[in-house]
């Protein structure tokens, strides 16, 4: 992760910003001018002291009126000068073509007037902006010319500043000990001279220098010490480039939710002062961090962002940093033929630029690609040439990078012998960080694997997936830390398959279950830690929220029109306001991602907890078996536990093959009116599934599976599944399913107790939806002390008081999942008289968050509760989604019935009737079974279509079997 330093512009201001000295004296006619000369010199004085506080706009300004009064005064010299600080000006807004024009006019008039005392600055500024192209040994030759300038008038403070820009130069091919001296050299001189700036510029770019050099404990001491002198002088400038570099130190360090505050800040930073540079450059470390972090996608979003402002401004060696960037975050989601082009792109770029390290690292990741995409003789080339580039370099970081790449490419090629070569024991990565020497004990542990060395891979996998988990730990609880989880779900899977091999299956299932991403449940972590925050965070999701509920707003009264009397203008406007809707949306979720917060029932729901699968034992109770499923990209792995036994099975599965047939099951099961329909392939994967464990002692005495799923899994209809008898699964036993083993524990450790009434029937559309009124009915005729609420009186705030007491909630209305930002998927409701964002008909997931949820269960029936973005390419494979329903368990309920899609209208009447009478005499995992079991034998409900998309998660147990219950029944559109 690169840094480039932007206090290290403001190395340029030598000699203060006084006159120019040694300007010629006045002739009688010029001291006639001297009222205009005079405002010249106050202006140009203005604008470099508003330069100096990072504020372009006004310094141009100022600038540019003091160039005027100074041509109309004759005064050459002042007209250099204000053309030095114009140019400086268009370099930080990222105008070079400008910047360089000034610049070089600033000097041909300074060779000319023979101002020596002023040549320093301009071969300064000029070899600032030549580095800023990646121009090396332009920059180096006009650095050198600064230098000879600054020594011929005997200018000590600015020979050093010239030095010290030499050390950018070296930073940049990989020279780091030359330019630690070089900046440790300017840091003396202008601590010696009392001259604050560039005292600070040094300090930063030690920090820099370190960062780079694999010493990031000692950058921050450096950055630290930048920052306090940076304050001193009130330099916006400064601060943004000691904040980003902060966050690059942080991630070195395996602590990148402290990371991205960091960079998010200097982004903040960068932006109210319109550096354009700045912003491109934290873009870049920021998307970083999220494709570090796993979310692949975003990162691409702000790379390509941060490329466009880097391409306006002319940064062609940024553009090589960009690119490399961008082609790691393409190989990770599978594009490696784009990534390749980028890859070879950065490569071209930076060895034209002559920046060796940088290359260095390009052809690494070109060795990687090309591996992947079977071009093993590609692959040995690139890291041959990364190896040369490694020894003239001769730094202890280029060697680590070096055995690292060339691990991960023997890793692909599944050569563990040259893995392990390419990795010593006593090589500890010390300076790549936590995050690289974890990953070298995953390529150890998988070697060892590979070679059959069952308790070396066991030792390697533990202390990978031990510095994995300090990691994630540090990102607290959040989408990033889903993300996280996810992407490394090939550690987890490969320790517990190394701890079966040694029969250890108990230790086994506790790594499964703490591999677990969940999408929804950490961005409702996430969420409740900034509903429980004061911090800025929590002031800038309200104010993205207030945004999202105006521009929802106006969508909504624009939809009232009919499409027919739409004109080309408004629907150009409606396009306008739902991209700008989008845009907004995908702000607050990012947003949400810079936000952790660590909150127990969520670990536990997340299966991050402490919770061991002794602790979950426990709470199974007599009956009941627990069945966990971990899936990887090749092998099924199923878990079964008791109150005192713990097995495991696994199987080669392909993940991709999975998944397609579970969707095909959940197409047929939810779309045809046949009971037939779909039968060989439930066949199928009941055998997958349940075969290969249902002949075991504990499996057959079970009455109820507790069933933790997995990657597609998630929206499998289980009850539906048929064995070899012909009978569903759900015809035997009942079925619970839980996000995570551990979270078991927790649920049934808490009991809720209702205040209010014990049933709150809402049916807002009942003109619409015609079943739900049949379907309110039902529900008031199998239960007692019921309030219907139908119309306009079922509002969204007489629904939040409903959660809050805790009594039964039936609501038989329209819900919405929100595929790309699941924290905006909603039920909707009739909206209250008055304006009021808590009362405007649309119940939103974040907005669940607010309420105290009492209730014991919650009924979710129609479109698609349960689950999220089902089969979305947005959303990895190796991770569970879901929405409307875990939202509610999050938010305090003990049990959630949803579905996995879209319920008949009358249908799911009928259904909520026999749950209800079931439930009057047992529990909501039995009585979910007894009505689905009553669906099957009744000829005209007998398709897993009115059934099968039932499920319930969570305790699967009540204070008693009574109608003190919250039930929310969500119909669908």
């Amino acid at each position: 992760m690169r840094r480039l330093l932007t206090a290290a512009l403001a190395l340029v201001l030598a000699g203060g910003c006084e006159r120019n000295k040694n300007a010629e004296p006045q002739s009688s006619s010029s001291a006639a001018k001297f009222p205009s000369n005079a405002a010249a010199d106050s202006l140009l004085s203005l604008g470099e002291s508003v330069y100096k506080r990072s504020e372009y706009d006004s310094a141009t300004a100022l600038l540019g009126e003091g160039r005027q009064f100074a041509l109309a005064a004759g005064d050459s010299s002042s007209v250099a000068r204000a053309d030095t600080w114009l140019g400086l000006t268009s370099m930080k807004q990222g105008r070079n073509e400008n910047a360089r024009q000034l610049g070089e006019q600033a000097l041909a008039m300074k060779l000319r007037l023979g101002l020596k005392k002023d040549l320093f600055r301009s071969y300064n500024a000029l070899g600032l902006l030549a580095w800023l192209e990646g121009r090396f040994a332009d920059a180096q030759g006009l650095f050198g010319n600064a230098r000879a300038s600054a020594e011929a008038v005997h200018d000590t403070i600015s020979v050093a500043k010239a030095i010290g820009n030499l050390g950018l130069v070296h930073s940049d091919v990989g020279e780091f000990e030359k330019a630690r001296n070089e900046f440790a050299a300017l840091a003396n001189a202008a601590h010696q001279r009392n001259d604050t700036m560039p005292e600070a510029n040094a300090f930063s770019n030690l920090g820099m220098v370190d960062i780079r050099d694999g010493d990031p404990g000692a950058a921050i001491g450096w950055l630290e010490k930048a920052r306090t002198l940076y304050r001193t002088i009130s330099y916006p400038g400064g601060e943004e480039s000691v904040l980003g570099q902060l966050g690059s130190a942080y991630a070195t360090l395996g602590q990148p939710q402290r990371a991205i505050a960091y960079v998010d800040s200097a982004m903040a930073v960068a932006r109210s002062h319109q550096m354009v540079r700045e912003e491109s450059e934290d873009l870049q470390i920021y998307a970083e961090l999220m494709g570090e972090a796993g979310d692949h996608q975003a990162a691409l979003r702000h790379l390509a962002r941060s490329r466009i402002l880097s391409n306006s401004a002319g940064l062609a060696s940024r553009g090589g940093d960009i690119a490399r960037a961008q082609a790691r975050e393409l190989a990770a989601v599978s594009r490696n033929d784009l990534a390749l082009s980028r890859a070879l792109e950065a490569t071209a770029i930076h060895k034209k630029a002559g920046a060796a390290f940088e290359a260095m690292k390009d052809h690494l990741l070109v060795a990687e690609i090309a591996q992947t995409s079977h071009h093993a003789e590609q692959a040995r080339q690139e890291l041959a040439q990364a190896s040369e580039i490694a020894g003239v370099l001769s730094v202890a970081v280029a060697k680590e990078n070096i055995s690292l790449g060339s691990a991960r490419v023997a890793d692909i090629a599944g050569d563990p012998a040259s893995t392990l070569r390419a990795l010593p024991a006593d090589l500890t990565f010390s300076r790549m960080g936590p995050e690289a020497a974890g990953e070298a004990e995953a390529l150890r542990a998988r070697a060892f694997a590979r070679l059959r060395q069952w308790p070396d891979a066991v030792t390697s996998g533990r202390k990978a997936v031990a510095s994995l988990n300090r990691v994630r730990e540090s990102i607290g609880e959040g989408p990033l830390r889903a993300a996280y989880t996810g992407d490394r779900a090939d550690v987890y899977a490969d320790l517990v398959v190394a701890l079966l091999h040694l029969g250890r299956t108990a230790d086994a299932f506790d790594i499964a279950d703490a591999a677990r991403g969940k999408s929804l449940l950490e961005h409702l972590t996430a969420m409740r830690g900034a509903v429980r925050s004061t911090s800025k965070d929590l002031s800038d999701a309200d104010r993205l929220l207030r945004r999202i509920d105006y521009l929802t707003e106006r969508l909504r009264i624009a939809d009232t029109l009919k499409p027919q009397s739409r004109s080309v203008a408004l629907r150009n406007d409606l396009q306008d306001l739902a991209a700008r809707l989008a845009s907004a949306r995908s702000a607050y979720e990012d947003r949400m991602k810079t936000i952790a917060h660590v909150d127990p029932r969520g670990s536990a729901l997340l299966g991050a907890s402490q919770v061991s699968i002794r602790d979950v034992q426990k709470s199974v109770r007599p009956g009941e078996v627990m069945i966990e499923y971990f899936a990887t990209q090749h092998q099924l792995f199923v878990f079964v536990a008791t109150g005192d036994t713990v097995i495991a099975t696994s199987s080669p599965t392909d993940l991709d093959d999975l998944a397609n047939r579970v969707r095909l099951a959940s197409d047929l099961l939810s779309r045809s009116k046949s009971a037939s329909e779909g039968r060989s392939v439930m066949r199928g994967l009941y055998d997958a599934l349940i075969l290969p464990i249902e002949g075991l002692p504990e499996v057959k005495a079970s009455t109820t599976f507790i069933i933790i799923p997995h990657s597609a899994l998630a929206y499998l209809p289980f009850a539906a599944l048929i064995a070899e008898n012909g009978r569903r699964l759900v015809e035997s036993r009942g079925v619970l399913t839980l996000p995570s083993a551990s979270s078991l524990a927790v649920l049934r450790a808490e009991r809720n107790q209702a205040s209010g009434p014990a049933i709150s029937v809402f049916a807002p559309f009942p003109d619409e939806l015609v079943g739900t009124r049949a379907e309110a009915t039902a529900v008031r005729r199998e239960t007692m002390g019921t309030a219907v609420y139908m119309g306009a009186r079922a509002t969204e705030a007489q629904l939040r008081e409903a959660l809050a007491l805790g009594g039964n909630v039936h609501i038989a209305s329209h819900a919405m999942v929100n595929q790309t930002n699941p924290m905006f998927s909603h039920i909707e409701l009739s909206p209250g008289k008055k304006a009021n964002p808590d009362d405007d008909g649309s119940l939103d997931v974040h907005e669940l968050l607010r309420i105290p949820v009492r209730s014991e269960l919650v009924y979710l029936s129609g479109c698609e509760t349960g689950v999220g973005a089902a089969w979305s390419t947005s959303f990895r494979r190796s991770q569970d989604y879901a929405t409307l329903s875990q939202a509610i368990l999050y938010a305090g309920a003990q049990n959630v019935v949803a579905t996995l899609w879209r319920i008949d209208d009358l249908g799911a009447s009928v259904f909520a009737q026999k749950f209800y009478a079931a439930l009057a005499t047992r529990n909501p995992v039995d009585g979910l079974a007894t009505a689905q079991r009553m669906m099957i034998r009744d000829p005209r409900y007998s398709s897993p279509r009115y059934w099968a998309g039932y499920t319930i998660s969570g305790a699967g147990v009540l204070r008693e079997y009574s109608q003190k219950t919250s039930m929310l029944s969500v119909k669908s559109q």
